[in-house]
This record gives structure tokens, sequence and C-alpha cells, in this order.
């Protein structure tokens, strides 16, 4: 159970999240590209079809296992396949559907790049974090993700938490968002004086700009 030891908003913490994983990827693709020819993109997909015996996967069971969107699995399949990694078989039970799996290259390609990728991830994180860290790091990102996938039950109301006196960022978000929406409306109610007083069949002036 996680103690609850921080005072910062659940954005900030967020964002602080978002921002490690977005670097320790980047530096992951990079140690990876220099000793492989896997991205860490590629890299994931061949991880996730060799969760199954046969290494192979329908399109849709892939978008399941790698959490994306159906078009950014499409994209990187079509990629992966057009750089001799993976291949597509005929399902014998749909001859609309077919399986995607890894090909020879791909195999060898991923047996010489998971010892990298795990030193890589070991020294990014392992070597960083304390074991306490990592555990709880380990635990909030079971809870979240368990939160996720549980649906809340019907009619059902989550209390909302009180909100945090807002700091200096937050502050300073807030005008600025301020400022923005401001801007939007006086651009809009100019739209609409501008489209008003427009004849009958021309364009207003901000239509060709």
């Amino acid at each position: 159970m996680l103690e609850d030891v921080t005072d910062e908003p659940a954005w900030v913490v967020w964002e602080a999240v978002q921002s490690m994983y977005e670097q320790v990827e980047t530096e992951l693709g990079r140690r990876l590209g220099s000793g492989s020819q896997l991205s860490c993109t590629d890299y994931k997909v061949l991880a996730a079809l060799s969760s199954r015996p046969d290494g192979r996967m329908r399109l849709f069971e892939l978008v399941d296992a790698l959490g994306w969107e159906k078009s950014r699995v499409s994209h990187q399949v079509s990629r992966m396949t057009e750089r001799g990694l993976l291949d597509k078989t005929r399902c014998p039970n749909d001859r609309r559907g077919a399986h995607v799996g890894p090909t020879a290259r791909a195999r060898a390609a991923m047996a010489e790049a998971e010892p990298a990728y795990i030193d890589a991830v070991q020294a990014l994180l392992g070597e960083t974090l304390t074991h306490t860290q990592l555990a709880a790091l380990h635990d909030a990102a079971r809870a979240v993700l368990a939160g996720i996938a549980e649906p809340d039950p019907v009619g059902s109301q989550r209390c909302p938490r009180p909100l945090p006196s807002p700091g200096a960022d937050e502050l300073r978000l807030r005008r600025c968002s301020s400022t923005r929406s401001g801007r939007r409306r006086r651009r809009s109610r100019t739209w609409q004086r501008t489209a008003a007083a427009t004849p009958p069949g021309s364009s207003p002036s901000w239509a060709a700009r």
C-alpha cells in the first residue's frame, strides 16, 4: 500500500511521469539503434508477438496487446513488413483475415536487441531508483492500470477530492488558458460580424486568408 506523501496535484505528477517515460523511451531507442536494427517501437511489437507460442497474432489482437490505436498499429505493421521484419499469412478459418508474425530476420534482430534493452532499462531505472522506489513505481503503475480496466458500477458516483490551492505554475497556466479563450471569443465575434455584412454569393475577407 502506497503512502500519500505528496501534496502535488495529480496533473503535476502525471506530467512528471509522462516526461520520464518519453525521455527514457528516447534513450532506449538511442541505445537500441546503436547496436541493432530495431527501434523501440519495433521492439515493442516483436515483444508482444513473442507472448504467443507461435509468435503470430491477428491485427486486432496486436492492438489489444499493445494498447495502441488501430491506425498506429496498422502503420507500424506495414512499415515493419516493408523492412522485412514481419510477414502476413492468411487465417485458416477466416479468408478475409491475416496473421502477423516475425520473420527470421526479426527473430535474429530480437535476439541481439533483447540483452541490450534489458541492460539499458536496468541502467536507466534499476541503477537510478532504490529498491523501494522501484517497487513503489511498479505498484503505482499497476494501480492506475487496474483502475482504468475496471469499469465504474452503473449509477455509481465517485466523490471528488478537494483541489489543492493553486501554485504559481497552475495560476500561470490558468492565465494563459484565459487569454487564449478571450482571443478565440474575439475572433469568433469578428467572423460573425464579417459574415453578417457579406452579401449573399460572395466570400468574406477572412475566408480568403
